[in-house]
């Protein structure tokens, strides 16, 4: 509570904040023993709370400018005397972008006072400007294994996102997988070459800086193409390396419109 000294000064801290109070002050004159009173009025301000920092100002993109309550955590503040319950909670937080390269703060909405001795203090604000960025999201990739056969043109290599088990797709806000990258894939293989299996390879560019791009290549298989007896039955075996002749069983199979193999072919 407050105390008033005979020299005439209040000392010690109110224990409660109500605005103004009046105080009554009794003197003693202690030549004569008379005594004399008189009110002082005394009005105690709310000390006031500066918000200093939180827990996390970051996150992973998700096509948003948000971050909850929740993922900000424990709020710092100064000002607070020991001893006293007073916390400060937010309502979330907004980044100043959704995107990972413009977000550099982020903004404390709805700064509110808790605890037992939150009618003694105040807030300078009801929001709090921290610093704050974003984090890229990891995208992954797979170029799709292929297959053709010997003397067929390259197929158009195709692309398709990896996604965890248990996870969901990584793209958000209408994000795709050629919003996020450009692809030049090739392969040591042509329309000749023999059968084998080749590495597929080629490069990518990131034009999405949302997104940290991971990519793993596929491979090209080439098959033999099966011989045809007059345009309507196929061969289908194992030829050798020079393509003279069959090193296994042939089996000869109808082609086209026809479904039955005709006794007495040759």
């Amino acid at each position: 509570g407050m105390t008033f000294s005979a020299d005439g000064k209040f000392s010690g801290t109110p224990l409660t904040v109500a605005g103004p109070t009046a105080y009554t002050v009794t003197g003693l004159d202690s030549a004569s023993g008379a005594t004399a009173t008189k009110t002082v009025t005394v009005s105690v301000a709310k000390r006031t709370l500066n918000v200093t920092g939180v827990e996390c100002t970051t996150k992973l993109y998700d096509g948003t400018d948000s971050l909850s309550a929740s993922v900000i955590g424990a709020i710092a503040f100064s000002g607070k005397l020991t001893g006293d319950n007073v916390s400060v909670t937010t309502t979330g937080g907004t980044f100043n972008s959704k995107n990972v390269a413009s977000a550099t703060t982020i903004t404390l909405n709805g700064l509110t006072l808790s605890g037992t001795d939150k009618d003694k203090y105040q807030l300078t604000s009801s929001t709090a400007v921290l610093a704050g960025n974003i984090h890229r999201k990891i995208f992954k990739v797979k170029i799709d294994d292929a297959a053709k056969k010997v003397g067929i043109a390259l197929p158009v290599f195709g692309v398709h996102e990896v996604i965890d088990e248990g996870q969901s797709s990584a793209l958000v806000n209408g994000d795709t997988i050629d919003s996020v990258a450009q692809y030049n894939l090739t392969t040591t293989a042509n329309a000749g070459s023999p059968v084998g299996t080749y590495s597929i390879t080629g490069t990518a560019q990131n034009i999405n800086s949302n997104y940290d791009l991971t990519i793993n290549f596929g491979t090209l298989t080439v098959t033999q193409t099966a011989p045809s007896l007059n345009g309507n039955y196929v061969i289908e075996g194992t030829l050798n390396s020079a393509n003279q002749w069959y090193n296994t069983a042939v089996v000869v199979k109808p082609s086209g419109s026809f479904d039955k193999i005709k006794s007495g072919t040759s």
